[in-house]
This record gives structure tokens, C-alpha cells and sequence, in this order.
């Protein structure tokens, strides 16, 4: 999992993973340096409004997009001729109250998980370049930072709009279907039936 993690071919880092990599797949995923590269963390943004405006039946603004943990949290991108075609973030908590969404956890957990928690969200993949293994690459690399940061139980929320795909893709790593939440209060996305929470711990 290391040769994903920063600036390797998408057909190399996928290789090791038992993907077959496509002819025309030249992507790279790293992990974005947020504080130096205001403009690659807006195409994020972008991408998302892309992804989510089309899964979602309300209009989204900007302000929809982003949310207080995303100054702090760590996020990769993946990229193809310059521009940001993937992109993830990763953050970690002592507590399930203090989880992005935490809200749709509903109460699945009658005790707490071990800590530190590494939460996996904001997972979007450009249209284009979807089932080249990019969600995949994402996942590895975050999954493979939390671990390295001493994470001890991993969690991620797979909404009905991502499909069983997302699901599948989880279980591939190791991730099991702990049961399905509550909606999200946000105004816009309290649409979406509530979402499935997925887990892992980490031995």
C-alpha cells in the first residue's frame, strides 16, 4: 500500500491490490498539503459539487460542500493531467461525538468503540474515470494512514445513493455493515434515507 500513497502511477499502485489495470489509466493519488494548495483544495469542492449535486434532488451551495473538519482533517486527490479527477479525506477522534455526521450514528453503538477512530468520508471519484480503481487507491491509502497513526477502529457511513458497490468495496477491505443509522439533519442532505454504517477494527 505504500506505492499509492504518494505520487505513483494509478496502474502500479492498484497492481499489487489484485485490480487489473486498464492500458489508459495514468493517474497518481497523494496526499494534499491544505494550507499551500488553496486552489487544488477548491477543485475538491468542485468535485464534490459535481458528484453530490448529482445524487442529491435539492440545490447545493458551496457552503453545503464543507464543513468545519475539513481544516483539519488529512485528504488525498487523485489527479490525471493536472486536474484533481478523486479525491478523500481522513479523520481521527477519541470519541463517536465527535465523528463528522455523528448525528447518523443514530444509537447503532450501545458502548463506545476502542479509540482513536479513523473516520473515512468525502470519497468522490470524477465520472469519467470511475472503476479504474481510484474509490479503491483512496481507500487504501487513508486506511493505511489511520492504521500508521494508531487507529484502532475505523468507520465510514455508505449513503443508499452510492450503492451496494460502495458497500462491496469496503468489504473488500476488511469493513462490515454494523447496521443503518439515522438521517443526516443538515437541511439539504436530510433527504437521503438514512445511511449505513460501516466498521473495522483495527488488531
Amino acid at each position: 500500500m505504500d506505492a499509492i500513497g504518494r505520487g505513483t502511477t494509478g496502474a502500479a499502485a492498484i497492481a499489487g491490490a489484485g485490480v487489473q489495470a486498464r492500458p489508459d489509466m495514468a493517474w497518481t493519488i497523494r496526499e494534499l498539503a491544505s494550507a499551500s494548495e488553496p486552489a487544488t483544495f477548491d477543485a475538491i469542492i468542485g468535485l464534490r459539487m459535481r458528484c453530490w449535486a448529482a445524487q442529491t434532488p435539492v440545490a447545493l451551495t458551496r457552503d453545503d460542500l464543507i464543513d468545519h473538519y475539513d481544516g483539519t482533517a488529512r485528504h488525498w486527490i487523485a489527479e490525471a493531467e493536472d486536474q484533481v479527477i478523486g479525491a478523500a479525506r481522513l479523520t481521527i477522534h477519541d470519541a463517536l461525538e465527535e465523528v463528522p455526521e455523528a448525528v447518523c450514528l443514530g444509537s447503532i453503538y450501545g458502548s463506545h468503540p476502542p479509540t482513536p477512530i479513523g473516520f473515512l468520508s468525502r470519497l468522490v471519484v470524477s465520472p469519467e474515470y470511475r472503476c479504474r480503481g481510484i474509490g479503491r487507491g483512496l481507500d487504501q491509502v487513508r486506511i493505511q494512514a489511520a492504521t500508521e497513526a494508531g487507529c484502532r477502529f475505523l468507520l465510514a457511513l455508505v449513503f443508499d445513493v452510492s450503492g451496494e458497490a460502495r458497500v462491496a468495496q469496503l468489504a473488500s477491505h476488511g469493513f462490515q455493515v454494523r447496521g443503518r443509522g439515522c438521517k443526516d439533519t443538515h437541511p439539504k442532505f436530510s433527504v437521503l434515507p438514512a445511511p449505513l454504517v460501516v466498521e473495522r477494527v483495527i488488531h
